[in-house]
């Protein structure tokens, strides 16, 4: 049978050579075998990318939340106790912590967004970084020329640059027709939310980012001087802050530009450390610290992209910070003069301020109300009351910012400066006034 099926094959192809009409009659046949193998094979082909894509998406899920989890049971202060270095911090995050490209760089291109564009630049990992950049339609005319430079003359071919505007606005004077031109003036802490945090928050949340590399350092002073390497974003319990920077100095920086020439901003050789929005900054003295020409006479430090949290991107929705013994005031004015007054200068877009609110609850309900009110002025509705202040005496640079104010036996204000925790606000007020609520 074996040799017959054999020879019988044989036979075929000798009369398919010998006689063409024979090929002609078992070619449909052939093609035909052809094509349901090809079908069979692209099925399968097609089954396979399916099976790995919706595996890859739910393992990449899972590899993240693991990710994340492992932070937080490894407890992100011995993570924050290791001396890093810029290279290995980089490495460490994009390579091994989130790999699954859930990363990106926050920029507004000053000098330590450019020397982290070059380190990323070099070690090859640039093209994994979603570069984002906030463009609050107020920027100097010098910074929008200089990042078209850069794209231009692709100083970092690699980079993947994403600019975020205020929503529904494209330009600077559709922006100031719905807000008004002195929006920044009347209330700083509603401008930086339009303008900066809402376009930030709404970048973060399209790239679905799980870390942001910052180029803040612990020199630049203010809310920066305890900057930890790996912080948890105080807007968002899963998302991180890798600051690569943490312990350079503005000398360091500025020695590494030079080094690798890179391209800067010119209005640095104008005078101006730190650059933002053009009424907001100031040029200053070469020994004046580093951010001292921004937000000049706003007393505020940071412009809200590392800082407020908006809950709500709707104008008017904001979180309610609750606080059941608290006197509600929109005027110094309204300030009572017949108790020691515990007064917090908060605003509910402020992720440091949601954070303590609880707190400064627990604090109050401590205190004994014969002795003390508790009074909140709410700095993003009412805006900085800075002649008040002048005429009391004190300023406010930050939210939250408690103050002691006693009218016996003599009028006095006292600043705290120590760590937003009950037990360190209720001692400093214990020793304030010499009581013991214990």
């Amino acid at each position: 049978m074996r040799s017959r099926s054999v020879n019988s094959s044989i036979n075929l192809r000798q009369a398919e050579h010998y006689c063409p009409s024979v090929a002609m009659m078992n070619e449909p046949r052939r093609s035909q075998r052809r094509k349901s193998s090809k079908g069979v094979l692209l099925i399968i082909v097609i089954i396979f990318v399916v099976f790995i894509f919706v595996n890859r998406r739910r393992f990449s899920h899972q590899k993240k939340q693991v990710i994340q989890e492992n932070i937080r049971d490894d407890h992100l202060a011995e993570l924050n106790k290791k001396e890093w270095g810029t290279d290995e911090l980089l490495r460490w995050a994009i390579e091994k912590q989130f790999p699954a490209g859930d990363i990106v760089q926050v920029t507004s291109f000053g000098l330590s967004g450019l020397v982290l564009l070059h380190k990323l630049s070099i070690l090859g990992l640039l093209h994994r970084v979603p570069i984002l950049s906030v463009d609050t339609l107020h920027l100097f005319n010098e910074t929008y020329r200089f990042i078209r430079k850069l794209q231009i003359q692709q100083t970092f071919p690699e980079m993947q640059l994403h600019m975020y505007k205020p929503k529904n606005h494209k330009t600077r004077t559709s922006f100031d027709t719905a807000y008004g031109t002195d929006l920044w003036q009347t209330n700083i802490e509603k401008y930086n939310a339009l303008s900066k945090t809402e376009p930030f928050n709404r970048a973060l949340n399209d790239f679905r980012a799980r870390a942001l590399i910052t180029g803040r350092r612990r020199s630049q002073g203010g809310e920066r001087t305890h900057l930890q390497p790996i912080e948890i974003d105080p807007t968002s319990s899963t998302r991180y802050k890798i600051n690569p920077l943490y312990y350079w100095t503005y000398q360091d920086v500025w020695d590494y530009i030079h080094l690798h020439h890179i391209p800067y901003n010119p209005l640095h050789d104008a005078g101006y450390k730190s650059i933002g929005d053009f009424m907001t900054t100031k040029p200053v003295d070469k020994d004046a610290p580093e951010r001292s020409g921004r937000f000049v006479g706003l007393n505020i430090t940071e412009c809200g992209i590392h800082k407020h949290n908006q809950e709500h991107h709707d104008e008017g929705k904001v979180a309610q910070l609750q606080c059941k013994r608290c006197l509600e005031v929109d005027s110094l004015d309204s300030l009572p003069n017949d108790h020691n007054i515990i007064l917090e200068f908060y605003s509910p877009l402020c992720g440091g301020c949601r954070a303590f609110a609880p707190i400064f609850d627990h604090v109050v309900d401590r205190l004994p109300p014969t002795k003390f009110q508790a009074v909140r002025y709410d700095t993003l509705k009412n805006g900085i009351p800075t002649d008040a202040m002048d005429i009391l005496g004190f300023q406010v640079k930050v939210t939250p910012s408690l103050f002691l104010i006693q009218n016996e036996p003599a009028f006095r204000v006292v600043q705290y400066r120590g760590k937003l925790q009950a037990t360190s606000v209720l001692k400093w007020l214990a020793d304030e006034v010499h009581e013991d609520f214990e």
